[in-house]
Order: C-alpha cells, then sequence, then structure tokens
C-alpha cells in the first residue's frame, strides 16, 4: 500500500494538529507503508494584505493544486489519499483531483474548519454557533476576524465550501479525533454515515511523572484567546503561594506576560524531549480552553504521563478527561472553578497520584500509536472498497 499525507502546515508552529500528521507519517512507516507527505506552508505567505486575500480566495479551489496532485497521482499511483488541512495553499481543489483520478481521499478534521469560517467557534470570548446554524454572514456582521475585509473572504470561502460541497462530494470518509466533532459535522449537513472517529494517539513515555511530588501547576499550548491563557493568569492570582509555569508560544504572549503576577513563568516553545521533563516536574496539567477543543493532544498528552488534568468541560475535552477518575472538569471561562478545583487537588497529592495513574492507564489502553495506525489502515482499506464498489455500480468517482 502506497499513502499520501497531504497537509497545510499553519504560522504558528509545533501545533498539535502539525505533531498528529507529522507523527501519522512516521508510525505508517514505520509500520512498512509507503507514506508520501507533500506539504505546502502558510509560513511561506507575505504578510502583507493583499497576500492574504490572495490565498483566502485561493483556498476556495487552486487550479495549480489540483494540477499537482494529478500529475501525482499520475506518476505514484498511491493507494489512498490522505488529507488533513488544505486551507490555504492547497484548497479542496486536491480532493476533486483525487476523485477525479478515481482515488479515494480521507480528510481528518482536526479543528471546526468545516463547521465555522474562522474555526474556532469563537466570538468575544464566548462560544458561538450563529455560522453553522444561521449561515456565514455572521462571521461579517460580528467581525469575527477583527477586520471586515478578512471578515469578508472567511466567510464567503465558508459559503462557497458549503454551498458547492466541495468536503461532502468528494471525500471517501471523513475522520474525527472525538465523537463531539463527529457531531458537529452532522449538524454541518455532512452524512453520519461517512464520518468516522478515530482518537489521536500519544507516546506513552516510560518513564511517567509523579504529580505527588510536582512542585508548579503546569499548562501547555498556543498562546492564543483560544487557549483561555487569560483565566488560568486570574485563576493564578488568587493562589498567590502556588507555581504556575506556561510553556508555550502565540499572538497573546507579550499580552499575558504583562498581565501575570510573580507567581507565574513563561518558559516558552519547548521541544517533545523538554515537554516531557517539563510534565515530570509538575502536579497537574491545566488547560482552561475556552473554545471548542476537537481533541486537546495536551491533555492527551498530560494523561499519558500521568498528570491529573483540569481542564474546562468544552468540545471534545470530556471523551479524554474523565471527571473525578482522569481529573476535574470545570466550566469555561470560570475563574473562580478553576482555581477552586486546582487548589483541591493542590492540597490532596495522593488524590493527584490516583488520578494521574487513572489517566496513564487509560491512555495506554486507548491512545497508543498502534491502535491508531490500525484504525487508520482499516479505514484506507474502507475507502479502497467504496471507490470499488461504486466502479462496479458505474457511478463516478
Amino acid at each position: 500500500m502506497r499513502v499520501a499525507q497531504v497537509y497545510n502546515q499553519q504560522r504558528s508552529i509545533g501545533g498539535g494538529e502539525e505533531r498528529v500528521v507529522l507523527q501519522t507519517t512516521e508510525w505508517l512507516k514505520e509500520r512498512g507503508i509507503e507514506t508520501d507527505l507533500l506539504i505546502r506552508s502558510s509560513r511561506e505567505l507575505e504578510a502583507s494584505i493583499g497576500k492574504k486575500l490572495t490565498a483566502a480566495f485561493t483556498g476556495i479551489y487552486n487550479p495549480e493544486a489540483y494540477r499537482y496532485m494529478r500529475k501525482y497521482i499520475e506518476r505514484v499511483r498511491p493507494h489512498v489519499v490522505h488529507a488533513h488541512n488544505l486551507f490555504p495553499q492547497w484548497s479542496p481543489s486536491v480532493l476533486a483531483a483525487c476523485r477525479d483520478a478515481g482515488v479515494p481521499s480521507l480528510f481528518t478534521v482536526h479543528c471546526q474548519i468545516l463547521t465555522c469560517p474562522t474555526w474556532y467557534h469563537l466570538h468575544n470570548g464566548m462560544v458561538c454557533e450563529k455560522c453553522l446554524h444561521s449561515g456565514e454572514h455572521w462571521c461579517i456582521i460580528q467581525n469575527c476576524r477583527d477586520n471586515y475585509a478578512e471578515s469578508i473572504v472567511y466567510a464567503l470561502r465558508g459559503f462557497l465550501v458549503r454551498k458547492f460541497r466541495l468536503f461532502h462530494d468528494a471525500v471517501a470518509l471523513l475522520i474525527t479525533p472525538t465523537d463531539f466533532m463527529r457531531q458537529k459535522l452532522i449538524d454541518a449537513g455532512f452524512p453520519a454515515e461517512r464520518i468516522r472517529t478515530v482518537w489521536n494517539a500519544v507516546e506513552i513515555p516510560a518513564e511517567p511523572a509523579q504529580p505527588a511530588s510536582g512542585e508548579y501547576v503546569a499548562f501547555a499550548g498556543r498562546l492564543s484567546a483560544e487557549k483561555g491563557v487569560r483565566i488560568l493568569l486570574d485563576a493564578a492570582r488568587r493562589m498567590p503561594s502556588i507555581l504556575f509555569r506556561i510553556a508555550g508560544t502565540g499572538g497573546e504572549e507579550e499580552f499575558l506576560r504583562s498581565q501575570a503576577g510573580s507567581n507565574v513563568e513563561f518558559v516558552g516553545f519547548l521541544s517533545q524531549d523538554e515537554l516531557r521533563r517539563f510534565y515530570r516536574g509538575a502536579r497537574l496539567l491545566a488547560l482552561p480552553s475556552v473554545s471548542y477543543e476537537t481533541f486537546s493532544l495536551a491533555a492527551a498528552e498530560g494523561l499519558a504521563m500521568g498528570l491529573p488534568v483540569v481542564a474546562t468541560a468544552i468540545g471534545g475535552v470530556p471523551e479524554l478527561v474523565l471527571d473525578g477518575e482522569r481529573g476535574m472538569l470545570v466550566e469555561p471561562g470560570n475563574a473562580a472553578m478553576l482555581a477552586d478545583a486546582i487548589q483541591q487537588l493542590w492540597e490532596d497529592r495522593w488524590r493527584c497520584a490516583e488520578l494521574g495513574a487513572n489517566g496513564r492507564t487509560w491512555a495506554s489502553e486507548h491512545l497508543t500509536k498502534e491502535r491508531y495506525v490500525d484504525a487508520l489502515l482499516n479505514l484506507y482499506d474502507e475507502a479502497g472498497s467504496q471507490r470499488s464498489d461504486r466502479t462496479a455500480e458505474g457511478t463516478p468517482v
């Protein structure tokens, strides 16, 4: 079997989506599957508004990407194409090229890319589903990009992708990392029978954390509004005797540093090895996202390390962090509730150890790369079978 992984690398460095794509490619190769990684990067785009707007429009349908994909398929003849984020450098034209060439494609929905024009379902710090239920014009009305030109382009792109069914009709199967995201796609009109849930996988470290002896509350993630770090800083101010250490970079970093108290340290971007060492020194992991988390790779990694996770009950997070068994769940945006949960665990070291052990056991059973690759290979076979069935019936593929 030969598989192509197609991905548009985003501007932010080292995000969960990118790591899943790179790990998927690596793990398939380890299994002996010939795997090509076709990658384009948004980091190559110039920062001018004009270039951004051009990229946004070609992100709807890119003829050059279509031709590139057709030539690749003719030359290599992959059995399946597994696409990830395609905006803006690839576009859904990649999926059309696969369909027209008779090669089945699968698309993993890593974020709310098919249900919200700006991908986050977030407006003024609150969850928003207006575009999902009432139309993409709400992206313009609310100026969700804080720039009317960009808001118009994003709304138009979302509308055209939905109107012309650029994902509905070209993809053999859609893959979602959680049942939460699967239901959101169904709400958006995607056929339930073509959506499969496959939890992402993480490495299970041989040496777990020891939360009973941990010396700080850890956070790891992008420093942007949707991750709720402002809420975490508010909670930290209520517990001045507890050290909070924040790993990651992002657009809000300068502001967050200016707002942080003396009990908050920023440690910057960490490599995977550095991140594991960071987790090993923590008593618990706090993840206060205020927008839908499709999966939360940070939560999965914390569980695999044996850390209890205090997280917001939002998106797909409750499928990973079972309240009272593998951590604690709190309301999004509620700093007082977040602080109370952190304080409870901080003062009970052995409860931290118990929840952490439960999480590691669960992750070792459900989030392994072996299970993940097995699931993908089954879906690749299923997608290929669907193509064969359609061909036998005389249906265009």
